[in-house]
C-alpha cells in the first residue's frame, strides 16, 4: 500500500516542482524511510516522538502530514527551487512579550502574512498603540509589503486583537509553499491554477532570470486590459477576467515571481494618482517594473500594444513620473545590462 502511495507522491512531486523548500529542510538529510514514517503518521498508523515531530514539520504549520512528505521526497529525488535559486526562509514565530511601540508589530505581521493568518493577538503596554497602528502601516508601506487589504483592531485586557484581510496572492503563496490548497476559495483556486498554467506555458523553465521576468511582464501586459471602471483590483480580476487596475497587474506579477523563486516586491506610491508597481531583484541589484504603464492607454480603451519603457529601470528614471517613500524600499541605482 505504501509503495503505491510513494509512487503516486513521486508523480505529484513532479507536478509540484515549484513548491519552495524551507531552508531548514534543505540543510537536513532525509531518505524515503522518513517520507514513509510521515505517511504512516498521516494515516494514523504510527505515532511520532517529539523529536520526530520537530524534525518533520518542514512547512512550519504545526502539523505532520502529506505536505511534509512531499517536501521530503522532493529533497530525496533532488528537485530544486526554480528561478534565482532563492530558498524560502520562514519567519520565526514572535515571542509572547509586551509590545511597546508600533515598530515591534512588524515581526507579528511578517509571521501572520507568511502563514496567511487572519487573526492575531498582541500584548501591549497602552491603548494608544492601536490608535497609531493603521497610520503606521501606511507610513511604513506594510500594506504592500505584507499583502494586507484591510486591518481591523480592538483593544481589551492589555492586548490588541487584530483581524487581517489579505490580497489574494497571500493565501495563494501559502498554498504554493505548503502544497495545501483546501483552504483556498474558489476564486483563489482558479487564480492559482491559472498562475501555474502561465508559468508552465510562457515562462521558460531553463531561461535566465532576465528571460523569465521579461516573459512574465510581456504576458501580463499583453493579456490584461486596464479596467476603466476602477473596480477590478486583484489577481482573479487580472488573470481570469482579463482586466484590472494597477494592483491587478502588480500582484499577479508578484505571485508569478514568488512561485518561480525570483525576489520581487510591491511599491505603493503615486503617479498622478495612487498607484502600485513592482521592483525585482536581478543579479543582486533592484530594478523597477511598471507593467500598467507598459500597457499604454492614454485614456483610449482601444489601444492594444505594449512597451518596455518601464521595464528594469532605475530610481532616477522612475522619479520623473512616479513618487514613493524611498526609505521604505530598496534603491535602484544601476541601469540594467544584459
Amino acid at each position: 500500500m505504501f509503495k503505491r502511495i510513494i509512487s503516486l507522491l513521486l508523480i505529484t512531486v513532479s507536478a509540484l516542482s515549484l513548491l519552495v523548500i524551507p531552508a531548514s529542510a534543505a540543510e537536513t538529510a532525509f531518505t524515503t524511510a522518513d517520507a514513509l514514517t510521515v505517511l504512516r503518521h498521516a494515516v494514523g498508523s504510527e505515532t511520532l516522538t517529539k523529536e520526530q515531530a520537530a524534525k518533520y514539520d518542514l512547512n512550519g504549520d504545526g502539523k505532520i502530514d502529506t505536505a511534509d512528505a512531499l517536501i521530503i521526497l522532493r529533497l530525496v529525488v533532488g528537485i530544486e527551487t526554480t528561478g534565482s535559486k532563492k530558498v524560502d526562509e520562514a519567519p520565526k514565530k514572535p515571542e509572547d512579550k509586551v509590545v511597546t511601540s508600533v515598530d515591534e508589530f512588524e515581526e507579528h505581521f511578517a509571521y501572520a502574512s507568511y502563514y496567511a493568518i487572519s487573526n492575531i493577538k498582541v500584548r501591549v503596554n497602552n491603548y494608544n498603540i492601536l490608535l497609531d497602528l493603521k497610520e503606521a502601516c501606511e507610513e511604513r508601506s506594510w500594506f504592500s509589503k505584507y499583502g494586507f487589504r484591510e486591518i481591523y483592531g480592538s483593544y481589551g485586557s492589555g492586548a490588541v486583537s487584530i483581524h487581517l484581510t489579505y490580497k489574494m496572492y497571500i493565501p495563494i503563496g501559502y498554498a504554493d509553499r505548503t502544497g495545501k490548497t483546501d483552504n483556498l476559495t474558489s476564486k483563489e483556486k482558479a487564480s492559482y491554477k491559472k498562475l501555474l498554467e502561465i508559468i508552465d506555458e510562457y515562462i521558460p523553465e531553463k531561461g535566465t532570470d532576465y528571460e523569465k521576468v521579461l516573459a512574465a511582464h510581456d504576458y501580463l501586459a499583453s493579456n490584461i486590459k486596464y479596467d476603466f471602471t476602477f473596480e477590478a483590483d486583484d489577481i482573479y480580476d487580472a488573470l481570469i477576467n482579463g482586466k484590472a487596475v494597477c494592483e491587478g497587474y502588480t500582484w499577479a506579477f508578484k505571485a508569478i515571481m514568488d512561485i518561480i523563486g525570483i525576489e520581487s516586491i510591491v511599491i505603493d506610491g503615486d503617479a498622478g494618482e495612487l498607484h502600485t508597481w513592482n521592483m525585482v531583484k536581478l543579479d543582486g541589484k533592484w530594478y523597477h517594473i511598471d507593467i500598467t504603464w507598459d500597457r499604454p492607454t492614454n485614456g483610449n480603451k482601444s489601444l492594444n500594444y505594449i512597451t518596455h519603457e518601464y521595464f528594469l529601470v532605475t530610481d532616477s528614471y522612475m522619479k520623473e513620473t512616479h513618487t514613493w517613500i524611498k526609505e521604505n524600499f530598496p534603491a535602484a541605482v544601476t541601469e540594467y545590462k544584459k
